[in-house]
């Protein structure tokens, strides 16, 4: 730092193990020499909670069932507590059976959550669900972890429109 005392901040971009250099620094005070080691710390950075959205099967079709599935994933080594995961659902998605609600779960070390809904979609559309906001809690404090969004191609009903054309003629 700049002044003697100092506190740095730095923002870690990965996971791993860290550890601070030992630094000297020496002083003249009134012609007398005075040296002052800094202390050497040692941090331990853990990945965070992950969510994960994804269809099954691949292939949406119009008026048919399918599912979504979201997957809270803890790939540290530590236990967190009241993990909560919020997820929007457009109004084109009709949930028909299951949830993709999590409040107040606990997710321990090297572990994964899975909740599944059976959806349908009346029309044929690509939808778009944000991505979820995750929070969960270490010790006293309150962290956010990452997810990613989903978009869903809702393909024709081919059948449908055979029997309205069939119907039609």
């Amino acid at each position: 730092g700049e002044h003697l005392g100092s506190i740095n901040k730095v923002k870690l971009l990965g996971t791993g193990n860290f550890e601070s250099v030992e630094a000297t620094a020496l002083f003249i005070i009134a012609g007398e020499p005075f040296m002052k080691n800094s202390d050497v710390t040692k941090i331990r950075v853990y990945p965070t909670l992950f969510t994960e959205l994804t269809v099954n099967p691949i292939n949406q079709i119009e008026g048919q069932e399918f599912t979504i599935v979201l997957t809270i994933k803890n790939p540290s080594e530590i236990n967190v507590t009241n993990v909560n995961v919020n997820l929007d659902i457009p109004s084109e998605i009709r949930i028909i059976e299951g949830s993709l609600e999590l409040i107040g779960e606990n997710l321990n070390a090297n572990s994964d959550i899975i909740k599944t809904a059976k959806v349908i979609v009346d029309s044929s559309n690509i939808v778009s669900v944000e991505k979820p906001n995750v929070e969960f809690q270490y010790g006293d404090k309150i962290l956010k972890g990452t997810s990613n969004s989903l978009v869903i191609s809702i393909n024709d009903n081919i059948h449908k429109l055979c029997i309205l054309w069939s119907s039609i003629n």
